[in-house]
């Protein structure tokens, strides 16, 4: 019996110790939560996120969210995330990665609208093989729309969906308004990088130099910097045109002392680059 209460007045010091600290500290404890490639279902991160307010008091200091790479989740576990989100209930939220997820389309594009009230403090964002854009542009307009207002985000993953070139374009005007992203993943995207452009280091080059032409036009030509008509001087003068009459062109002759010509940026063929 003495043993007993020993180890039960043990018990309630460490209790009362711990307590003492959480209160001195005047936030939540918890900052971190790391569920990253396991094989937790729906209700179980239904019921974690459904207590994140009360009873445990942790929304208020999480600051980064691990889902990852958890086949057996579908859109119904984060249903309480995204009223967190709505509510503002995850103040300061600064990394978010929901990667690999099995999510609808239509539930990622209700998702990212949930996390606008939290994009001012997102620093990571992973939202890659969640197969946006395989509906249509919807879904990548929406996140374009959120990254615009992710003033502080330094890590971007969207690799493994199917941006298109056009959306590929509107992602680089949002980060280029505040231009704090240092980390982009882009790889394994099912995109149409607009073949004879140079590929997606020249893309992703003009649009960083706001050389991303007006919408509709064609961004091959745009990249060549050939007129929208599709003219464009040969290169080293070696094609023919036949004259009006029907009669072979004349060769003519370089005056004496002139240079010979040289080749304009706009007829050398595009360099290509591997991202």
């Amino acid at each position: 019996q003495q043993q007993q209460q020993q180890q039960m007045q043990s018990q309630q010091q460490t209790s009362s110790s711990m307590g003492g600290g959480c209160s001195g500290l005047g936030e939540s404890a918890v900052v971190h939560i790391d569920l990253a490639g396991n094989r937790i279902t729906d209700a179980g991160v239904t019921s974690l996120l459904d207590q994140l307010v009360a009873p445990l008091d942790w929304a208020r200091g999480l600051e980064s969210l691990d889902l990852s790479g958890n086949r057996q989740l579908t859109g119904a576990a984060l249903l309480p995330l995204c009223a967190l989100l709505t509510r503002f209930a995850l103040p300061r939220l600064r990394c978010l990665r929901l990667g690999g997820l099995a999510l609808a389309e239509t539930f990622i594009t209700d998702l990212l609208h949930s996390a606008e009230p939290v994009c001012g403090s997102l620093e990571e964002l992973d939202l890659s093989f969640l197969g946006i854009g395989r509906g249509g542009a919807a879904t990548p307009a929406a996140a374009a729309a959120l990254l615009t207002n992710c003033y502080v985000l330094r890590v971007l993953d969207i690799s493994g969906n199917h941006f298109q070139a056009e959306a590929i374009a509107e992602v680089m005007e949002a980060l280029a308004d505040h231009g704090s992203v240092r980390t982009l993943h882009l790889a394994h995207n099912a995109a149409q990088w607009c073949p004879g452009s140079g590929g997606p280091a020249q893309l992703l080059g003009e649009c960083a130099r706001g050389r991303w032409p007006i919408r509709g036009q064609s961004p091959v030509l745009a990249s060549r910097g050939r007129s929208p008509k599709g003219k464009s001087k040969s290169p080293k003068g070696k094609s023919k045109s036949k004259s009006p009459k029907g009669k072979s062109p004349k060769k003519s002759s370089p005056r004496s002392g002139a240079p010979p010509p040289q080749q304009t940026a706009s007829q050398l063929p595009p360099q290509g680059g591997a991202l």
